[in-house]
């Protein structure tokens, strides 16, 4: 039975959305909201092991994602496999080497964090789970059609609601940018329209891990972010 099936065969749904009424949703807004506050980038993880089971069950909140036309083009692949996660470590940690080699000498490198201005990438290898989040193009679809399916638009909302569950789950997120991509696309996918996107590390972080990270950086101030245009002004 195909998903849509399953929802009911295209027909229109009476959804069961719960009602708690306008004091309800915002006390609810802002219990997430402090909650989601204490969410940050963990890039020293402990050997604690993380259950395969908790992570499918991440997943699946994951690919409950909206996404444009409703085509879910992307896929998730979970990597606990050492010799990969080691592999990606090695390859990650060229690529920087290349990119400080022609990039580290400028002056915008020089306010970066730290750890821009490093080649390590340990993370990449002692986190016990990597998960590779790949979009995929559209293979039907001329490309003016292409540019209005926002496949990578897609998997990075996907990639949102991955790394909040996780967090509510108790564990440690980082997402990094797309990193050994020949390589991942080779070993982890099938599938030659596939295009690595992101890398997300799951774990426990190490209990060290206050001083192995850069320091907590203030998010910017809400009005500099975002804005409500109501007709009041």
């Amino acid at each position: 039975m195909s998903q849509l099936d399953a929802l009911g065969g295209g027909r229109n749904l009476n959804l069961d959305i719960p009602s708690p009424g306008d004091e309800g949703r915002v006390a609810a807004a802002q219990s997430l909201q402090r909650e989601m506050a204490t969410r940050r980038s963990i890039r020293a993880f402990s050997d604690q092991a993380v259950p395969k089971e908790v992570i499918r069950s991440a997943l699946e909140i994951a690919v409950a994602a909206p996404s444009s036309a409703n085509r879910q083009a992307w896929r998730f692949v979970a990597i606990s496999d050492p010799d990969i996660r080691r592999t990606v470590r090695e390859l990650a940690e060229a690529e920087t080497r290349d990119f400080l080699h022609t990039h580290g000498h400028k002056s915008w490198m020089s306010g970066t964090n730290p750890y821009w201005r490093s080649s390590s990438r340990a993370h990449l290898e002692e986190a016990p789970w990597m998960i590779a989040v790949f979009d995929r193009e559209p293979k039907d679809a001329e490309e003016v059609l292409r540019q209005h399916l926002m496949t990578r638009e897609s998997a990075c909302i996907a990639t949102g609601f991955l790394v909040s569950a996780l967090h509510l789950m108790g564990l440690g997120t980082l997402v990094h940018g797309p990193a050994a991509s020949d390589y991942l696309e080779e070993v982890a996918t099938d599938d030659e329209g596939e295009r690595l996107a992101l890398l997300v590390l799951v774990g426990h972080p190490r209990e060290d891990e206050g001083e192995t990270t850069p320091a907590f950086t203030p998010k910017k101030p809400f009005h500099s972010v975002a804005s409500i245009l109501d007709g009041d002004r």
